[in-house]
């Protein structure tokens, strides 16, 4: 597998496994979940293979970073891709052993008001910057302004 998948930066030093953590990631087949994603009109088809490196990146992130200060929020792009992995239990939760060694929960606001300045405030914008740091800058299509991004409690 490559040195730094997904395009992770070469200034992150890995250990071999978390490498092979992220190889799994990297390898993580997300045809059928994309299509669903597609059919949903929740990603544009000129952005869906952005949209999965973009997700996986996510996933990188949740992998590599422990941080109590900020939680990772993704994309509302993102958020339709990871909805569609979760709602396919079995292979989400084989996934999240090999990787993450539990279950990777989705934690969604209970409110809207709360889950809107999250997006519009600081979490989404550490969000940012975390993929900056490790990927480079991240794509406005999937990351952009973040009125584009909503709380899971709005529309799944």
């Amino acid at each position: 597998m490559s040195k730094n998948p997904l395009g992770l930066s070469d200034r992150i030093k890995l250990t071999k496994d978390q490498q092979k953590r992220l190889d799994v990631i990297d390898q993580l087949d997300l045809s059928v979940e994309k299509r669903a994603v597609l059919a949903l009109e929740a990603c544009k088809p000129r952005h869906i293979d952005l949209l999965e490196r973009e997700f996986k990146r996510f996933l990188v992130l949740a992998l590599l970073v422990k941080s109590d200060d900020y939680r990772l929020v993704p994309s509302r792009p993102v958020d339709a891709l990871w909805h569609e992995l979760i709602l396919n239990t079995p292979k989400y939760r084989e996934f999240c052993d090999k990787v993450f060694g539990r279950y990777l929960d989705h934690k969604p606001e209970a409110s809207r008001a709360r889950a809107q300045a999250i997006y519009a405030g600081e979490p989404f914008a550490q969000m940012r910057v975390l993929l900056n740091d490790a990927f480079g800058a991240p794509p406005e299509a999937m990351w952009g302004d973040p009125a584009f991004c909503g709380p899971c409690s709005e529309g799944g």
